[in-house]
């Protein structure tokens, strides 16, 4: 099982200690030539962040060998954690 998958404590979750690598489904925006193709305006990937490296990449599937081209966190020009959505509630 990968550590990704087993509950973690604070102390042991990468996002919190930024080492390690923590990775997630994420929607993408699509490109704006990519956006006149499909409806859609996102595409679903796996993100791997990688503190360790100070990399960022994703993949299309989490068991898939092939993943893009790897982005520095230096090129980066912020990021921030959001808060987990709300879910509605029926009457």
């Amino acid at each position: 099982m990968d550590h990704n998958e087993e509950p973690l404590g604070q102390a042991e979750d990468a996002r919190v200690t930024r080492q390690g690598r923590y990775s997630a489904w994420l929607k993408k925006a699509k490109s704006e030539n990519a956006r006149c193709k499909l409806i859609q305006s996102h595409n679903t990937r796996y993100f791997t962040i990688d503190f360790d490296s100070q990399i960022i990449f994703y993949s299309h599937s989490t068991s898939q060998k092939k993943v893009s081209q790897p982005i520095p966190f230096r090129d980066f020009l912020g990021a921030e954690r959001l808060p987990l959505p709300t879910k509605c509630r029926r009457s």
